[in-house]
């Protein structure tokens, strides 16, 4: 918690995914920039992350050998000097039914699923880094607009307080320009707040304190959107390449190599020993 509490963008994790992916600490940043800093700060990306290096270590104890029994019994000899000794047994056991190669599959099935669950993860990440991205540079737009109407507004007000000192404006002028700049003063803080939300939903996607988006500048998307994919490739892509979609399958996958131990199970091992 300690940790979660004082992650930055200067922290060596994020530094260090930064390298792995090739992109410099300093400069703009972008939605890619922004997921890869987000696997050093991110704790669910971490976390099954971590699942997964456990699964994969699961591999390798899976296609071990039952341990080799011993034991030492105490036993009598009457023909001998010391009528009280120990005796060393060994307990060989022999599996059967292939339970070594159901264990095997189960292992490799369960670190497919945990692999499936940190594309999930990045996934639901990159959305919300997507998704606050583009809110915090629609919010600055507008900020910089209203800020160009404030501009104009006071322009607007020096304009007509010099018609009044020549004593050729009314009421109405006044009102108008009250009722703009209380306007212009609203949108002004409304611009605002959806900065400093965009700043928050940009910080909890990455894992990193509120205020620490707020000090880094944003890639200003490109004029023009990017040609989109053929139908059938987002068909193809929709099937073939969503992490939720392939979870599910992941885990049927997962419950059949279970029930495949569960049969093995049923055939007894063969023991040698005493």
């Amino acid at each position: 918690l300690e940790s979660y509490r004082t992650t930055s963008l200067n922290s060596p994790e994020i530094a260090q995914a930064l390298r792995k992916a090739n992109l410099a600490p300093s400069g703009s940043w972008d939605v890619p920039k922004l997921a890869a800093a987000a696997e050093g700060s991110n704790l669910t990306i971490r976390r099954v992350s971590a699942d997964w290096e456990a699964t994969r270590a699961a591999i390798d104890s899976a296609g071990s050998k039952p341990p080799v029994g011993v034991s030492l019994d105490l036993q009598h000899a009457s023909n001998s000097l010391l009528p009280w000794t120990y005796g060393f047994l060994l307990d060989y056991t022999f599996e059967t039914g292939g339970k070594k190669i159901a264990r095997i599959m189960k292992a490799r099935v369960d670190a497919d699923a945990a692999a499936l669950e940190i594309a999930k993860a990045r996934w639901d990440v990159r959305t919300a880094i997507s998704l606050a991205y583009v809110d915090r540079l629609a919010a600055e737009s507008r900020s910089k607009a209203l800020a160009n109407a404030s501009v104009a507004l006071a322009a607007w007000e020096e304009a007509v307080k010099r018609i009044a000192d020549a004593g050729q404006t009314g009421r109405f002028e006044e009102l108008t320009l009250n009722r703009e700049r209380a306007i212009l003063e609203r949108d002004s803080a409304e611009a605002a707040k959806q900065i400093r939300n965009a700043d928050a939903a940009l910080a909890q996607a990455m894992g990193l304190r509120t205020l620490e988006p707020a000090s880094i500048s944003l890639k200003h998307l490109p004029a023009a959107p990017p040609s989109p994919p053929s139908l059938a490739s987002l068909q193809r892509n929709a099937a073939l390449g969503r992490p939720d979609v392939l979870s599910k399958l992941a885990a049927y996958a997962v419950s059949e190599a279970a029930l495949c131990i569960e049969v093995t199970n049923q055939y007894p091992d063969l023991r040698l020993g005493p």
